[in-house]
């Protein structure tokens, strides 16, 4: 566990991340050179070599955690668990709800903490799964929360270890029938998992919420903001991570102030009236590292290095697949048509609600009550 602690800690941190700055100013201010320049000059090539040293400390240093791991002790205390990931040894912390123990599997791959995603709408969706006797499994992803990141940015990379460690996890966990969900950013690491599980004669049905598909040699999902591709430079990520993110992670447990009052409506039918519980998860999926920030965007965005990250027509099209989209998604809506145009079979399933306010429940039912065609 000694190499998951904060590293370098105390002053040692402190030491390290201002020395460069500190050697900067040192030999500026030994040269005779810049000593000539006019006052104006000095004060502006300064700023200059100052900004460049911080941006650059923070690029290198924006990999140190914030905090050390939790022990067993504490996520069990969060009615978590954990296992060891066989792609890397590192651990990977889930969490499980409804009918635990059942063979049948609901796998949730989503971008929030893994608890978020087990207490996401859960009156009514622990009723469903009870109902159909399965049981949701919700992980936290690597980089996210206590889930150390995979140290990669090649997506392909990532996928494969990804999926090689779900898999494992439901080996362990005995499970023989899987309805894979992918919400969001998690649209892909479901598509690779739900490929896997159809291989093994597991898989059962797929349901994306809200797709945000990785782009591939072939395919560039459009984006409705321009500005999306800063999400793809680690060189602006890293620092900004570091320097500003890093100090705003606190304030986010109080989404109910930043959200448009429409939004809160929504979260509040979906996830439940208790909408206090999402705001400190969203902290704490941040709380242990940043790579997420730039890590996200690389993959998602920017890698690019294969053709398919998973062989879309492949897809047994006797197994079903719904592309759930919200009515107020303002996100992700232009990305769902290139995705059905790859797999016919899938089916365009509209839903009250938005990109983070989706009726879990409901999208459960239906998947798991479709037919096999």
């Amino acid at each position: 566990m000694n190499e998951d602690c904060l590293r370098p800690r105390g002053p040692m941190r402190v030491a390290l991340f201002w020395a460069p700055l500190v050697l900067v100013f040192s030999l500026l201010s030994s040269s005779g050179w810049f000593r000539n320049l006019p006052v104006l000059k000095r004060a502006f090539l300064g700023l200059l070599a100052a900004i460049s040293a911080v941006w650059t400390t923070a690029y290198f240093s924006a990999t140190w955690q914030l905090k050390a791991l939790p022990s067993d002790g504490e996520i069990e205390e969060l009615g978590g668990r954990r296992f060891i990931r066989p792609s890397d040894r590192k651990l990977m912390e889930y969490w499980l709800s409804g009918d635990i123990g059942s063979k049948t599997a609901v796998i949730f791959c989503h971008r929030m903490d893994g608890k978020c995603g087990a207490i996401y709408g859960r009156t009514k969706v622990e009723a469903v799964l009870k109902n159909q006797g399965a049981v949701l499994v919700s992980p936290s992803m690597p980089s996210l929360s206590a889930s150390p990141p995979y140290d990669t940015l090649s997506a392909t990379q990532w996928l494969n270890q990804w999926t090689q460690d779900m898999m494992f996890l439901l080996e362990d966990l005995g499970v023989e029938h899987v309805y894979v969900l992918g919400l969001s950013w998690g649209a892909q690491p479901c598509l690779n998992l739900a490929m896997a599980c159809q291989k093994k004669g597991m898989l059962r049905g797929i349901a994306q919420i809200g797709g945000n598909y990785w782009n591939t040699r072939r395919v560039d999902y459009p984006y409705d903001s321009k500005w999306v591709e800063i999400f793809t430079k680690p060189t602006i990520m890293r620092p900004l991570a570091y320097l500003m993110i890093r100090h705003f992670i606190s304030k986010m447990g109080d989404l109910s102030s930043m959200m448009p009052e429409k939004e809160i409506e929504t979260m509040s039918k979906h996830f439940g009236e208790d909408f206090s519980l999402f705001g400190p998860l969203v902290v704490r999926s941040m709380t242990y590292f940043l790579h997420q920030n730039w890590q996200v965007g690389m993959l998602g965005i920017g890698s690019r290095d294969a053709d398919e990250y998973v062989e879309l027509s492949k897809f047994d099209p006797s197994i079903p697949i719904h592309v759930c989209l919200g009515t107020d998604d303002n996100v992700v809506g232009p990305q769902q048509q290139p995705f059905l145009d790859q797999i016919k079979h899938a089916e365009l399933k509209q839903f009250e609600g938005s990109h983070t306010g989706f009726p879990l429940d409901e999208i459960i039912t239906s998947i798991m009550d479709a037919k096999s065609k």
